[in-house]
């Protein structure tokens, strides 16, 4: 996802320009989105060319979305973000196929190469959230049946943004995984390195998101300020 102020102010996290709060600019995932202008249509259409280039056939596709607390950001965006990302899958396979078609006449169309490439996503940020939400469920839809499956969809936040709300809201959105911003178990640990949140939020949002049948994964960081080798390894 594209830069959005983060609601905590952890003490570890780094700071770049139009870069999502705690992620860093030459990491592969960012300078891709970067390269993309952060559109996830675009994204989306140039990994799957990345990766049947590499001999891969994805046709079952996981993703991934990274960027900091995904239930921090605008409502209107994370819709229109997991709509366009729905939409490309769905559309992959005709534009592949156009790809391959013009590559094998006589000179190869540059032009729609370079356009594949730099699709953007056909919804507007700006349309409102009941037309995303139709238009979503429509692509999910048609992605059942697609060549290019969306069949695992993973959102980060943090463990205090857990609620009944944010866990229908991802329902909706197709959501199968959560990363859950834990990094680490102890509240003197937590509250030294100013996570804005203790164990207890950490246990609550486990248990509510066990409950709305979520697959979850923890972040943790080791060696934190205030912490040993001995507590990391428990």
């Amino acid at each position: 996802t594209k830069s959005y102020p983060c609601p905590g102010h952890c003490a570890y996290c780094p700071h770049e320009k139009d870069v999502p709060t705690s992620y860093l600019s030459n990491e592969p995932a960012v300078m891709r989105a970067i390269r993309c202008d952060y559109d996830p249509y675009r994204q989306v259409v140039s990994r799957l060319r990345s990766l049947e280039n590499n001999g891969h056939e994805p046709n079952k596709i996981e993703i991934i979305v990274i960027g900091g607390t995904w239930s921090y950001l605008p409502t209107s965006y994370k819709y229109w973000y997991i709509l366009s990302c729905f939409r490309a899958a769905n559309d992959y396979e005709l534009l592949s196929k156009k790809l391959l078609k013009m590559s094998e006449g006589e000179g190869v169309a540059e032009d729609f190469k370079h356009n594949f490439l730099h699709q953007s996503s056909p919804y507007r940020k700006n349309l409102s959230q009941k037309f995303l939400q139709t238009a979503l469920k429509a692509e999910q839809k048609k992605n059942e049946t697609a060549k290019y499956k969306i069949i695992g969809l993973t959102l980060e936040t943090r463990p205090d943004y857990i609620n009944e709300a944010e866990l229908i809201e991802m329902r909706e959105l197709g959501c199968t995984r959560v990363e859950s911003g834990v990094q680490a178990v102890y509240d003197e640990i937590l509250k030294l390195n100013k996570r804005g949140h203790g164990v207890k939020e950490i246990a609550a949002a486990t248990k509510a998101l066990k409950q709305y049948g979520f697959k979850i994964t923890y972040h943790l960081m080791p060696a934190l300020p205030g912490a040993t080798p001995a507590k990391d390894f428990i």
